[in-house]
């Protein structure tokens, strides 16, 4: 399991990088995001990035944990963690 923690802002993104190909290097992506406090778009673009790789390379891709930091940003964005731990988009009824 790959633990993303702290910020995930534009100015420690690139710093969390190796964590992101380490994992993707192991055969399966497992992100434990429960630590991260405080997360921004180029956060979001890190774990869409692992999310995307990991389906491209048909390797597993698991949320274990998100911090509500986490869940609000998603949701600002249209997704969520479903409940195999993957990210989805979030469905709105419309009339």
């Amino acid at each position: 399991m790959s633990a993303l923690t702290g910020d995930l802002v534009v100015a420690t993104a690139s710093g969390q990088l190796p964590v992101v190909l380490d994992a993707l290097g192991s055969g399966a992506v497992d992100l434990d995001l429960g630590s991260v406090e405080e997360v921004d778009c180029a956060g979001l673009q890190l774990v869409v990035l692992a999310w995307h790789e990991a389906h491209r390379r048909s390797l597993p891709f698991r949320i274990t944990a998100a911090s509500s930091t986490v869940h609000q940003a998603l949701r600002v964005v249209g997704m969520h963690i479903d409940t195999a731990g993957d990210l989805a988009p979030t469905r709105t009824e419309t009339s």
